[in-house]
């Protein structure tokens, strides 16, 4: 009989074999990065694997041995060190860290009126690096880290002839310019990482609690997910159906303890005690052991520390000795309105489930993310959806980075459609029709024929010049939307937005690349006409190249002057793949010139 030692070497050759037998087999390695606002994680797995499933990362450089699914989202710029900073559990939160990071790439995004207030434009500017390259080092440092862990699990041979995945998850409320040039391109070719897709944050979650689910959900069951940020949604199975959310959450609800704290000690002493080591423990302990065990019984104590940190008395306020007694009371106050946003939100998703499916109803409400584990809020949710299932899938702080592992692996829970989380239009002339644009003025284009503007305008636009060309302003401008908020969209549906361009001189090339803007609104309705209270924008200008269409694919016509030019009617097709949006140009059903997207 082989000896213990033999067996395991059989194995291990056996498994190597097994590792190696199909030379026609492309092998993958899926890595999946969830860049968070206060915490960071990777998990991967490999594709090919019988019954594959994903595999966090537990081992962090700083992290003392201590094993978990998550990072700090921090990075300190050091001369000490031989890349130029310190990252993750590594850094000394007292010291100069920079957090947050992901909140400084879409600067623009509001923030609820609870949360401290924040000065960004400051902010920005007394950073060492632009943010697109300092969440450029940070995803370096990780991404390399994870490939050197997976590394010391498989033989180096196999992991050589792996082809590398990359799957990076984005909330579902940014911007399309900050996941579109911000991470998928900038940052991530920054940080040196190819082959890069882009998830939303809320189907990665749903993702992975209907997997770790699946046991006990029907097909055409709806269910709510309420993700850490907090960000929802709602799936009909296998349907995503629907993304709203904002930035509340955990790192909402840490800003708020600090400004607890603030208050609680004083300007003169929080100034001294917010770069000290007593409250990077004091932080620490709140967001590992008060956050996750508080659940709302306003009766229990709490006990927050600050060794060394020296601060007076105050036993009135629970602060003795360097240790802050929080009540219930006080801690139900600095939770109770991002548990309200969060309940609001997930509100709003069910009475959109029940819109949608009023026969059928909603099946049942996940907690997922990082402050989805949270037991008040899952106490409050129960309180307020009393006929509702509420779950709670096991490992809900790694569901995003899981999650995102799954959205790439063949055989899993597919996300078939989206819901549009805006509104997006365009504008351009249309053939005027008495049934559709009675009352409305009209005027006579190029070629003669009667037409009226359908346009999309910018608050500045609707007070100033409405068109460079006098002939084609109108009485009253009309908004065009072929996408509104809440509309399903299936995986790679297509959109066409149908145009025509006019040319006096088909051969020469300067004008040839036309540029046309893409306009969004995140009003609740699509309004039909622009006004000052309408939140209108331009999305993006996508610039059309068409020097390599084939010249008797150009129309020709006489204008009414009796000039000859020349039309070209294209299709410009919009799809959206997972949370990005891509663009390309037909004309006659093929595809011909080339598109290049400059968000604003």
């Amino acid at each position: 009989m082989a000896s213990n030692p033999q067996r395991q070497n059989d194995r291990l050759f056996a498994s190597n074999d097994r590792l190696f037998a199909s030379s026609q087999r492309e092998e993958k390695l899926i890595i999946a990065m969830d860049f968070g606002t206060t915490y960071s994680g990777v998990a991967y797995c490999f594709a090919n694997q019988i019954d594959a499933k994903p595999v966090a990362i537990m081992n962090w450089p700083g992290n003392r041995g201590i094993a978990a699914p998550k990072i700090p989202t921090i990075l300190e710029y050091s001369e000490e060190e031989t890349t130029g900073f310190r990252w993750g559990a590594s850094v000394n939160k007292s010291s100069a860290g920079i957090v947050a990071i992901k909140l400084l790439l879409d600067p623009k995004q509001e923030r609820p009126l609870y949360l401290p207030a924040t000065h960004t434009r400051t902010e920005l500017k007394t950073l060492p690096k632009a943010p697109i390259e300092i969440a450029a080092d940070f995803m370096r440092a990780i991404y390399e880290h994870a490939l050197e862990e997976i590394a010391s699990a498989v033989p180096k041979a196999y992991m050589d002839i792996c082809q590398k995945e990359f799957v990076l998850s984005v909330p579902a409320v940014w911007s399309d310019a900050a996941k579109n040039s911000t991470l998928k391109v900038n940052a991530a070719e920054l940080a040196g990482i190819e082959s890069i897709t882009v998830v939303k944050e809320p189907e990665a979650a749903a993702m992975y609690s209907i997997k770790s689910l699946e046991f006990s959900i029907k097909k055409n069951d709806a269910f709510v997910a309420s993700v850490g940020l907090p960000m929802t949604l709602s799936t009909r199975f296998p349907f995503i159906t629907s993304n709203q959310g904002g930035m509340a959450g955990s790192l909402g609800l840490n800003d708020r303890f600090a400004a607890a704290v603030e208050e609680l000690v004083g300007d003169d002493q929080w100034l001294k005690l917010k770069m000290s080591k007593a409250w990077s423990i004091a932080e620490k302990q709140f967001d590992q052991e008060v956050k996750k065990s508080f659940r709302g019984e306003l009766d229990v104590e709490y006990y927050v520390n600050f060794p060394m940190a020296n601060l007076r008395e105050d036993e009135d306020g629970g602060l003795v000795s360097n240790t802050w007694r929080l009540t219930g009371l006080v801690l139900s106050r600095i939770f109770e309105p991002l548990i309200a946003d969060i309940v609001e939100m997930i509100d709003y998703q069910v009475q959109a489930v029940r819109r949608k499916r009023p026969e059928k109803g909603i099946s049942g409400i996940l907690l997922v993310g990082g402050f989805g584990s949270s037991h008040y809020l899952m106490k409050r949710v129960k309180q307020h959806f009393p006929g509702i299932q509420i779950l709670q899938p096991q490992d809900a702080w790694a569901a995003i980075v899981k999650g995102s592992v799954l959205s790439k692996l063949p055989s899993q829970v597919a996300v078939t459609s989206t819901c549009a989380t805006r509104h997006y239009g365009t504008r351009g002339n249309v053939v005027y029709r008495e049934s559709t644009h009675a009352g409305e003025r009209a005027c006579l284009d190029r070629s003669g024929d009667l037409t009226v503007t359908v346009v999309s305008f910018l608050r500045s636009d609707i007070i100033g010049v409405y068109a460079k060309k006098l002939s084609l302003l109108k009485s009253r401008v009309k908004m065009e939307w072929f996408i509104k908020t809440g509309d399903n969209i299936l995986r790679d549906q297509r959109f066409e937005i149908q145009m025509e361009f006019a040319f006096d001189d088909i051969h020469d090339a300067g004008t040839l690349i036309y540029t046309h803007p893409l306009w969004q609104c995140e009003d609740n309705v699509a309004p039909p006409y622009p006004s000052k209270g309408n939140k209108l924008a331009v999305n993006c200008h996508v610039t059309a190249d068409l020097r390599g269409v084939p010249k008797d694919k150009f129309i020709p016509r006489i204008d009414k002057e009796e000039t000859i030019y020349h039309v070209l009617n294209i299709n410009l097709v919009m799809a959206f793949k997972s949370a990005v949006m891509t663009f390309s140009m037909e004309v006659d059903g093929e595809e011909m010139g080339s598109t290049e997207v400059d968000y604003v």
